[in-house]
């Protein structure tokens, strides 16, 4: 990947302990996520096109639903005796870095609980490869926009110390330009209607007051 640069991605078709048809699936999944053109009456043929709702949302759902997790346990992500597979399904977004890398974590390892993965286990212990690091690497990089090195996972090796190194990283990569620049968006707020309630109005307004305050008497 570092001989090739930047815009080359690499995407592995045989991964330990997942069923094949389900690699190659993802592998091409992620090809066409980073736009790679992809002939989909060879990959899925014999299938049919359907509408999809537009704009705003209709609210149809145009999949099975999958089965309810056991959160009690961590579920590995298997190949059943009847060939199903039971895609990882997170019910919130990640609200820190440390919850991120636990997502990421539990995607890379087919896990379907990411609250199970400890903030002090290794990625060694957890099962972690060379391949599997690199994955691992490149989605952090793609959820963060940070250029991340190949060696990120043995460096930082447990999740505490990983979440913490890529908040470190966004820190410093803030500067004066780029806090105007985010203040200009801001501001362009003020000349849209954002439909928000009285309690998510009063909270930013508080949170703006508090920076306001803080920055004017140059505290860090």
């Amino acid at each position: 990947m570092e001989c090739l640069g930047g815009d080359a991605s690499f995407h592995a078709v045989l991964r330990p302990r997942s069923p094949e048809d389900v690699c190659l699936m993802t592998a091409i999944a992620e090809l066409h996520a980073g736009g790679t053109a992809i002939d989909w009456t060879k990959v899925l043929s014999g299938g049919r096109a359907v509408d999809l709702p537009v704009y705003p949302f209709q609210h149809e759902s145009y999949w099975l639903a999958p089965a309810a997790p056991d959160v009690t346990a961590v579920t590995p992500v298997v190949a059943e005796e009847d060939g199903e597979y039971d895609e990882p399904s997170y019910a919130d977004e990640p609200r820190t870095m440390l919850e991120l890398v636990h997502m990421e974590v539990a995607s890379v390892l087919g896990m379907t609980d990411p609250s199970v993965i400890l903030d002090d286990s290794s990625f060694l212990d957890l099962g972690f490869d060379s391949l599997s690091a690199v994955r691992l690497r490149n989605r952090l990089s793609k959820a963060t926009g940070l250029d991340l090195p190949s060696t990120l996972l043995f460096e930082h090796p447990t999740s505490a110390e990983l979440a913490s190194h890529l908040d470190a990283l966004l820190d410093s990569d803030i500067d004066a330009a780029g806090v105007y620049a985010l203040l200009e968006e801001i501001n362009e707020l003020d000349k849209e209607a954002v439909d928000m309630t009285a309690a998510e109005h009063k909270a930013i307004s508080e949170l703006l007051e508090q920076l306001s305050a803080k920055w004017r008497t140059g505290d860090e």
